[in-house]
Formats: C-alpha cells, sequence, structure tokens
C-alpha cells in the first residue's frame, strides 16, 4: 500500500491526506496515476489496487526496478556469474526485501541511485562520475537521509563535487513543487513529517529498525515504556549520528565508512522500519569483495550481516509487546536481531576507529 496510496492521495493535492514523500518521488506518483483510469482512482488506493489497470502499473513498476537491481548488482560485484545470481537471489528473498516488495515502498529506487553513486563516484569516467553525483542527489531528494553520503566526497577533499551534488539535490528538491502546486506546498509536507513522527510513537515498536526503539525495547524490559525511553532514544540518536559522522570521515577503510553511514541513515531517523534494511547491501558487497586480507572482527561482522538479511520473523515478542497496547504494530524476533546486529555492527564500528583502519 506504500505504492497505492500516494497514487489515490494525489487527487486532492500531494500533501493533503498526510504524505510524507518529497516532491520528486510525488511527481513520479503523478506520472504512473496518469495510467490509472479517473473512475478506479477516484475510488481510493483499494479500488486501484483491484483493478487491472492498478496491477498493470505496479508490475511494471517492480519488473523495472528488479531489472535495475539485477544489472547493478552483476555489474559491481567481483564474482562469477553464478555468483552474482546467487546473491542477487539470495537478497531478494531476505525480510528486508520481502518487506519492500510487500509495502511497495519507492525506497527500493532510492537503494539503486545511492548504489550507483557509492560504486561509481571513484570511476575513471568523467561522465560516469557526473551521473554517480547526479544519483546521490536523486536518492536525497526521494528519501532525504542519504545526504549523509556527502561525507564521503569531504573526507576525499572533493569540495567540488560535492557542492554540485548540494546543487542537484537542491533542484531536484525544490523544483518538482512548481509542478505539485507550487512552494506553498513546503509547509504542509514539513507538518505532515512532524505529525507523522509524533503518531508513530503509538505504533509501538514493531517492525521498527532505529536507536530510539532500540531504547524503548530495553525500557519495557525494564517495565517503563512511557516517555523516559522515547526522551532517551532521541538524545542517544543525537549522540550517535555526531559521532558516527565523525568516525565515518576519519575511517581509512572504504566498506567500514560506507557501513557506519549507512547505520546512521538507518538507525538515527525516528521513521524508520524493516524495509530501510535494504539499504546494508552497500556495505555488504563492499565488505565481500575488500579481498582475502582477515581483520579480527571480520567474522562477528559477518553474523551481523547474515542477522541483518534474515528471512524469518520467528512469532511476536509477547513479552515486549503488552506493553505497548493492543493497538502497536508487533515486534518479531526477526526484527529484535535485526535491531541487535545493527547495534553490535555499530558499536564494533566506532570502537574500531581507534585502530590503523
Amino acid at each position: 500500500m506504500d505504492f497505492y496510496n500516494p497514487l489515490s492521495e494525489l487527487l486532492n493535492g500531494p500533501y493533503a491526506h498526510g504524505s510524507i514523500y518529497p516532491p520528486l518521488p510525488a511527481l513520479f506518483y503523478k506520472i504512473l496515476l496518469r495510467m490509472i483510469p479517473f473512475n478506479i482512482a477516484s475510488h481510493g488506493a483499494f479500488a486501484i489496487r483491484s483493478s487491472q489497470a492498478g496491477e498493470m502499473v505496479f508490475l511494471m513498476y517492480v519488473l523495472l526496478t528488479l531489472f535495475a537491481f539485477f544489472v547493478l548488482v552483476t555489474e559491481i560485484k567481483r564474482n562469477s556469474k553464478f555468483g552474482k545470481y546467487l546473491l542477487s537471489f539470495t537478497l531478494l528473498f531476505s525480510g528486508p526485501f520481502l518487506f519492500t516488495f510487500e509495502r511497495g515502498n519507492i525506497i527500493f529506487v532510492a537503494l539503486l541511485f545511492l548504489m550507483l553513486f557509492v560504486f561509481f563516484k571513484d570511476s575513471k569516467k568523467t561522465f560516469i562520475r557526473e551521473v554517480a553525483l547526479v544519483s546521490l542527489a536523486i536518492a536525497a531528494a526521494i528519501k532525504l537521509y542519504p545526504v549523509i553520503f556527502l561525507v564521503l566526497l569531504f573526507k576525499e577533499k572533493r569540495f567540488a563535487e560535492s557542492i554540485r551534488v548540494i546543487i542537484y539535490g537542491l533542484i531536484l528538491f525544490f523544483f518538482p513543487f512548481f509542478l505539485m502546486g507550487g512552494l506553498g506546498q513546503l509547509p504542509i509536507l514539513l507538518k505532515n513529517i512532524t505529525t507523522t513522527s509524533n503518531e508513530q510513537l503509538a505504533w509501538g515498536v514493531g517492525y521498527s529498525v532505529n536507536i530510539e526503539s532500540i531504547v524503548r525495547i530495553i525500557g519495557a524490559l525494564v517495565g517503563n515504556s512511557g516517555g523516559n525511553p522515547i526522551f532517551i532514544g532521541r538524545i542517544v540518536s543525537y549522540i550517535v549520528l555526531l559521532t558516527g559522522l565523525i568516525a565515518a570521515y576519519f575511517m581509512k577503510s572504504q566498506w567500514k565508512a560506507v557501513a557506519l553511514l549507512t547505520l546512521l541513515m538507518i538507525l538515527v531517523p525516528i521513521i524508520s522500519f524493516e524495509y530501510a534494511l535494504i539499504f546494508m547491501i552497500i556495505p555488504l558487497i563492499l565488505f565481500l569483495d575488500k579481498g582475502t586480507k582477515q581483520e579480527k572482527y571480520d567474522y562477528l561482522y559477518l553474523i551481523c550481516f547474515l542477522l541483518v538479511f534474515i528471512p524469518f520473523t520467528f512469532g511476536n515478542v509477547d513479552s515486549i509487546n503488552y506493553s505497548f497496547g493492543a493497538y502497536a504494530r508487533p515486534l518479531t524476533y526477526g526484527v529484535l536481531l535485526q535491531n541487535i546486529s545493527m547495534t553490535v555492527m555499530t558499536i564494533l564500528l566506532l570502537l574500531n576507529i581507534k585502530r590503523k583502519n
């Protein structure tokens, strides 16, 4: 429904129904809406989903994005063709990817563009490097938080390229407003983001993968599911964000810097659900291709990666879910393991900055 809801909501204005999508993805959905007959779209998201036109549009979207994903992985991954296909096939049946497809969230498109940036920003071809810069801007214009990857350019003293990414990003963020009702929509978007951020607190910690939820889980275990864990979680998020940015800037290991930035991108936002874990494929590929030289915590990192992409839920954690009320989204053991593995990996990476990496 993350695919069909934005389509139906556009009929009354891009942000009239509480959408928190930036204008670029909203414009993308507006184009897709043209393929749906008005008499179907006017009846809402479920009517679009049940229609042949709605199913065909979604099928087109899925096939194109999957094709792009396979092309990127086979182009990026250092391995035999069989190994590349096996990795792609395995990841697509992991929990994060299955959750992404179940929701139909446009985060998958943001992943594709972020992959283009990370793996092609150092290309020897000027045109390809520029495409990589534009790709980062597009990823940030879709989901905002990929902008954190500017740190990779800052640490390499590529300031001119950083400025171009910022310019591209501002254009891609603000220009679509003029095709979506004008800049007057910006305050509504900001209000929707604030409202949704506050509302999600009532959803419990189910499907959530962020620091605030981790602290709330700990609070529930010790019998405190009120406001204190929420406040502490946000403070911890800010501390981890600041510490992580500094650590990533000084890290010499490419895969570790990318892994830490990816973890910050997932763990710090208040609204971050299981589908955000698909971004972990980027540091995973870098980790697998870093060479045969083994480091002290490599096997622990590997276990963390395996738990992040776990395909099983293992049932609900009832002892925690009861703390957030009957209508809260259920926390599963699978998501709990994913939160633990990301926490462990983040701590390892932050501690590892003291070493020569």
